[in-house]
């Protein structure tokens, strides 16, 4: 066995006790074919030294790498409108003649981005860790929900890459609120502004939403490791 080939098995094993796979196969794929290009043996020590020191330096240079994994999310929430009940949306107060329905604020913006998180874990839906059954959630704040979802989020080693968000509602304009929306949503979440896309569209007189009977909200989110 030549020293080369000693060195490549040992470092096999560094990069195994150092628990990259994943950086293992692209050097074993890496070496394998370089191997094959210059078949192995050598034609000489000085080529074999040459593609020693290529290894070595991978080696010296492998806890620098970074390995990014992402994860995406999509979510849809519904809400009534009523009369008697505020108008939330993504934390801000729209003055407005009905409200959502719902057991806490009913913020079907902020609900819907809660749980695109939440699916892009595969921590299940919004009702799972925020039942409407229990009496502490009445009236709750959605951005104080959405920031626990936050806490979930890092826990689990994964930010805010970024989410794209759609409010489907016939009245009353949306336009004047998104901005305040925004930053509402990315104080929460710890991101930047630039990350928190907010658009919304009306029902154009068909269906609940141009009924006027309800709103919805649509999410999708996409998380990196951190």
């Amino acid at each position: 066995m030549s020293p080369f080939h000693s060195f490549v098995i040992l470092l096999y094993h560094k990069l195994s006790h150092m628990n990259m796979i994943f950086l293992k196969i692209r050097f074993l794929y890496f070496t394998n074919m370089l191997l094959y290009e210059l078949r192995y043996p050598f034609p000489n020590r000085k080529a074999e030294k040459a593609f020693a020191k290529i290894i070595r330096f991978l080696y010296t240079n492998a806890r620098k790498v970074v390995i990014i994994m992402f994860r995406i999310g999509q979510s849809t929430d519904i809400h009534q409108l009523v009369e008697g009940r505020k108008l939330i949306i993504g934390g801000v107060e729209i003055p407005h003649t009905k409200g959502l329905l719902g057991h806490s604020d009913a913020d079907v913006l902020t609900h819907a981005i809660a749980e695109s998180i939440l699916g892009a874990l595969a921590l299940g839906d919004l009702g799972k860790h925020f039942p409407d059954t229990d009496p502490a959630y009445k009236d709750m704040d959605s951005i104080w929900m959405l920031g626990k979802v936050y806490d979930m989020m890092t826990e689990k080693g994964y930010r805010i890459n970024n989410l794209d968000a759609l409010v489907m509602i016939e009245r009353p304009k949306m336009a004047p609120h998104i901005e305040a929306m925004r930053k509402n949503i990315a104080n929460a979440l710890h991101c930047d502004l630039e990350a928190v896309s907010i658009k919304a569209t009306r029902g154009e007189k068909m269906g609940f939403v141009g009924r006027e009977e309800g709103v919805q909200a649509q999410c999708v989110t996409l998380l990196t490791s951190i």
